[in-house]
């Protein structure tokens, strides 16, 4: 039986949640992806390519932040593309804050993630986490 999209997208970042994302979290979470699948941190940037790039930036990300929680606002199939309103819960730097964002997911027929967009408000992370800190990614 083949995975719904929304189970996947679902199981995969319920994996980054928690006090502090570690090595066996990342693991979980790339379960969930394709091995050449492409991950748009910010969607105007040019994508991470594959699993290692990916992990790279999941690894980076779990080091400077803590307190991760994901709370989905609306979400909604078309085919295999998952389309979904989320406020992330996380501490960088000692601060607590809650974002705003929106991602697009595509999910291949193996049942794995193949293309990851995410749509952050820059102008909301750095009055939140301070300037220059929309360049840093907030969450994976």
């Amino acid at each position: 039986m083949a995975t719904e999209p929304e189970e996947v997208v679902r199981a995969m970042l319920a994996e980054f949640e928690g006090r502090q994302i570690d090595s066996g979290a990342i693991d979980r979470m790339l379960e969930h992806i394709s091995p050449d699948a492409k991950w748009h941190v910010f969607a105007w940037e040019p994508p991470l390519v594959g699993r290692d790039a990916i992990r790279a930036e999941l690894d980076r990300q779990a080091g400077i932040m803590t307190d991760v929680g994901v709370e989905i606002v609306s979400i909604a199939c078309a085919g295999r593309r998952v389309f979904m309103e989320r406020l992330d819960s996380l501490t960088v730097k000692a601060t607590p804050t809650t974002l705003h964002v929106a991602a697009v997911f595509e999910v291949g027929d193996d049942g794995k993630i193949a293309l990851w967009r995410e749509y952050w408000d820059s102008k909301e992370i750095d009055a939140k986490l301070g300037a220059g800190t929309s360049s840093a990614g907030s969450r994976g």
